[in-house]
């Protein structure tokens, strides 16, 4: 499914719904960055940013409701990150793509309360995916020094903080940090 595109988010959540007989969970995991200092960065490096990271996931989620509130139940957990709480030099479009979401997320959470629909958010800290292959040597030196646990995240680590969040069945509106101790 591109998340870029509405039609195929749509037509992904109906396939999904189609196969499952319903849809109890949605996890959102989009994310690109393009980096560089807000001066320098085009508009396009902000748009793009947006649409994947924030518009995308929010199409997922209007496209999932439909099910979920005739289901009078649901799970939904978008990918975030620590950056929102910390900001990071380099990153203001990244950052307020997610930081959009978190809020998003809030709001949706209490929009849906009323037909047991949860939306939380999980907020990695730095986690060794290819998203971290651009980082320089020195870079993820000092980002370790930053990390109690002197070490990066992993993607099992994330996946388990996210069923942990989409299972339990008390928690919306929440942004559950995974960062290593941050």
């Amino acid at each position: 499914m591109d998340v870029r595109d509405a039609g195929s988010i749509s037509s992904g959540v109906k396939q999904a719904v189609a196969s499952l007989g319903g849809l109890d969970m949605l996890v959102v995991a989009a994310g690109i960055t393009r980096d560089k200092l807000l001066l320098r960065m085009s508009e396009e490096d902000l748009s793009e940013v947006m649409q994947v990271n924030a518009i995308g996931p929010m199409l997922a989620c209007k496209a999932a409701l439909g099910t979920m509130v005739r289901q009078r139940s649901g799970s939904i957990v978008l990918v975030s990150s620590m950056s929102v709480k910390y900001g990071v030099i380099g990153q203001c479009n990244y950052t307020a793509s997610k930081g959009a979401l978190e809020a998003f997320a809030r709001s949706m959470a209490r929009e849906y309360a009323d037909r047991n629909i949860r939306v939380n958010v999980v907020a990695p800290g730095a986690t060794d995916t290819d998203m971290m292959a651009n980082v320089s040597t020195e870079a993820r030196t000092a980002m370790l020094a930053g990390i109690p646990l002197k070490r990066l995240g992993t993607a099992e680590e994330m996946a388990s903080a996210i069923i942990h969040t989409a299972e339990n069945t008390y928690m919306s509106g929440a942004t559950i940090p995974v960062a290593g101790g941050i």
